[in-house]
C-alpha cells in the first residue's frame, strides 16, 4: 500500500515555517477557531449550563435552609413560651393547692380546737359539780364528826 498523499493537499498541509505562505495562518486561525467554536458548542456550554444549574439549586437548598432554621427558631421560641405558661400554670396550681391545703388544716384546727374547748368546758362544769358535791359531802361529814365530837364531850 502507498501512503502518499495526493499532490494537490501537500502545499495545503505543508507547515514549513521556513516556507510559511499566506494561507497557512489563515488556515490555522480557521482551524483554531473552528476547534474553539465546536469546543465551546459541545463542551463549555454544556459545562456552564450544568454548572448554572446546580449553583441554582444550591442557592434554592441554601433558601430552603435559610427558612427551616426560621421555622426552627419560631418552633423552639414557640416551644419556650408555652414550656414558661405551663410552668406559671403549675406554680399557681401549687400555690392554689397549698392555699387550700392550710385552709383545710386551719379548718381541721379549729374544729379541734372547738371540741376540746366544748370538751374543757365539759370537765370543768364535771369538776365543779364534783366539787360542789365534794364540799357538801365533805359539809355533811364535818357536820357529823362535830356531832360525835360534841356527843363524845359531852358524854364524856
Amino acid at each position: 500500500m502507498d501512503f502518499r498523499a495526493s499532490e494537490f493537499l501537500i502545499p495545503i498541509f505543508d507547515f514549513d515555517i521556513l516556507n510559511m505562505q499566506l494561507n497557512t495562518p489563515l488556515f490555522i486561525l480557521a482551524l483554531l477557531l473552528l476547534v474553539m467554536f465546536s469546543m465551546n458548542k459541545l463542551l463549555f456550554q454544556p459545562v456552564l449550563k450544568t454548572l448554572d444549574a446546580r449553583s441554582a439549586y444550591l442557592s434554592g437548598l441554601n433558601e430552603d435552609v435559610a427558612r427551616e432554621k426560621g421555622e426552627i427558631q419560631r418552633l423552639v421560641e414557640d416551644y419556650e413560651q408555652k414550656l414558661e405558661q405551663a410552668l406559671a400554670q403549675v406554680a399557681q396550681l401549687r400555690q392554689e393547692a397549698r392555699k387550700e391545703t392550710q385552709e383545710a388544716v386551719d379548718a381541721i384546727i379549729y374544729k379541734a380546737r372547738q371540741e376540746a374547748d366544748s370538751e374543757l368546758r365539759r370537765a370543768l362544769s364535771e369538776l365543779e359539780q364534783e366539787v360542789e358535791q365534794a364540799k357538801a359531802e365533805l359539809g355533811r361529814a364535818a357536820g357529823g364528826l362535830a356531832e360525835q365530837t360534841a356527843n363524845r364531850i359531852l358524854s364524856a
